[in-house]
């Protein structure tokens, strides 16, 4: 996956069963005046539920995700990147990190800690 649009109808999202995790989301907006902002958006997972990590952009607006990146804090951590398109999901990546300090990235996949 090199990259992802997001449109004001979007959301970006983590399901995991279990594990806490630090997200990193660096994107950039291309608004309708043509002009392009990048941006952060950082998360904190720390419990089994459905969290978003990347909020839609602004109405006329679209956001292009540059990196994703997802890693352990504690423990293991499993679960799946999905895109949240009105009412229809669409899982984009799944995630099984097996040991704290683990990553994931959109660009490499897993990399193990060292």
């Amino acid at each position: 996956m090199n990259q992802l649009v997001i449109t004001p109808d979007d959301t970006l999202s983590i399901t995991n069963s279990g594990g806490a995790a630090d997200v990193t989301v660096h994107y950039a907006d291309r608004r309708s005046d043509g002009t392009v902002l990048p941006g952060v958006q950082l998360t904190k997972i720390a419990a089994a539920a459905t969290t978003p990590v990347l909020s839609a952009p602004a109405a006329g607006s679209a956001r292009m995700v540059r990196e994703v990146t997802v890693h352990t804090t504690v423990g293991s951590f499993a679960g799946s990147l999905s895109m949240v398109r009105g009412a229809t999901t669409y899982k984009l990546a799944l995630l099984d990190l097996d040991a704290a300090n683990d990553a994931w990235n959109m660009a490499q996949g897993k990399v193990a800690a060292t």
